[in-house]
């Protein structure tokens, strides 16, 4: 397993290059087309640009590999939250029940592999059964000892997923969670969404099985650790605005990848800022000594004697009000970023706006308090 997450990491790094290259390309190709007709060429461009992220963030996630941001949420509002996502997954193929238990406690889980596991399992339970069929989504709070028969002990919540289909036979109960294993038709999937529920719930620090009997239908059960934390608010995925809100605000974009730092670059400019770009660390490190910057945007894993972290070390080491923002298609050290703002590749180039835009009105605000003190 360790073998093939070091493979899975390493490729999921290239890949991500690769999808976060067509992304810019696509973008800038959107911004300059004049003929509608090309809108739908777009469209299928960014519909496989999101299936391919989505395929490899499943990979990660079965081999534990997944760079993990978590957050505290409270699955009552997460699943309201949810309600169209549900919706869209069943596509109106099978009825909708969900049953949440008073006072569910909180869990501490990455947002989007939390979401991306809940819309596996309905996919998967869809699939299962004919047109008509029912799904309830049932979740509850439980304790378990330390004899528990899964080895864990605590408090948890466990979310069950229960369909009204044909079950599972033994053979195929035995293989369900493994990667690529499926038994839909050629070009129906991926054999990967039992697979990311499983990484999923192993990484979070639980547990996932599966009850099914021929005849009978099929739950499956992810149990995930009960957190204390107060939950969060949900975060905004989409920056929206893709415009400049301060023309002419200095970037400095460090970026190995010829394509991705051409794309993003001229994007930036399009949107009114002044930038930069060089291909290393050691690059960048005369330019943040001089000073003259408004923001830093550097990838974390490239060539040469430094990474993307070590220069954020001496970016805030030299000048600590700086705003800083990363960007990786996969690296082992992301876990390790604390109070910095990381986008993982592919990103939309409107994501990017709004969070330079946002890092940038913060250092704003922090330059006006000081001169009023």
């Amino acid at each position: 397993m360790d073998a093939l997450g070091k493979l899975t990491g390493g490729v999921a790094h290239d890949f991500n290059n690769l999808l976060q290259a067509l992304s810019g390309c696509l973008h800038m190709v959107e911004r300059r087309a004049q003929d509608p007709a090309i809108n739908e060429l777009l469209a299928a461009g960014w519909q496989t640009i999101g299936r391919g992220a989505k395929l490899v963030q499943q990979l990660m996630a079965f081999a534990r590999r997944e760079a993990v941001q978590s957050r505290t949420l409270n699955l009552a509002d997460q699943f309201i939250l949810m309600n169209d996502m549900m919706s869209q997954a069943l596509r109106g193929r099978a009825h909708l029940n969900l049953e949440l238990s008073q006072g569910l406690w909180s869990v501490e889980v990455e947002p989007t592999q939390f979401e991306m596991a809940v819309v596996n399992l309905l996919i998967n339970a869809r699939d299962a059964m004919p047109s008509d069929g029912c799904v309830t989504v049932r979740a509850e709070n439980v304790r378990l000892s330390s004899d528990a028969a899964n080895g864990l002990s605590g408090d948890f919540v466990r979310l069950s997923v229960t369909d009204t289909g044909n079950g599972m036979p033994p053979d195929v109960l035995a293989h369900a969670f493994d990667p690529f294993f499926t038994t839909k038709e050629v070009g129906k999937g991926t054999g990967l969404g039992l697979a990311q529920v499983y990484g999923f719930t192993r990484q979070a620090g639980g547990s996932a099985w599966i009850d099914s009997k021929e005849g009978k239908g099929t739950t499956v059960h992810i149990l995930l650790p009960a957190s204390s934390a107060t939950a969060q608010p949900t975060i905004e995925r989409f920056g929206g605005d893709a415009s400049c809100r301060q023309p002419g605000a200095r970037i400095l974009v460090v970026e190995d990848d010829p394509i991705i730092a051409i794309t993003v670059a001229a994007a930036l400019e399009d949107a009114g800022f002044v930038v930069q770009h060089v291909s290393t660390a050691d690059e960048a490190l005369p330019i943040v000594q001089a000073g003259d910057l408004d923001l830093l945007f550097s990838d974390i894993v490239m060539p040469g004697t430094m990474n993307g972290l070590d220069l954020v070390k001496e970016v805030q080491r030299l000048w600590p009000t700086l705003p800083i923002l990363l960007a990786t298609g996969y690296s082992d050290d992301i876990a390790s970023v604390s109070g910095l703002q990381v986008l993982s590749k592919p990103y939309r180039i409107d994501l990017l706006v709004g969070r330079v835009n946002a890092l940038l009105a913060g250092s704003q605000t922090v330059e006006q308090a000081s001169l009023t003190a």
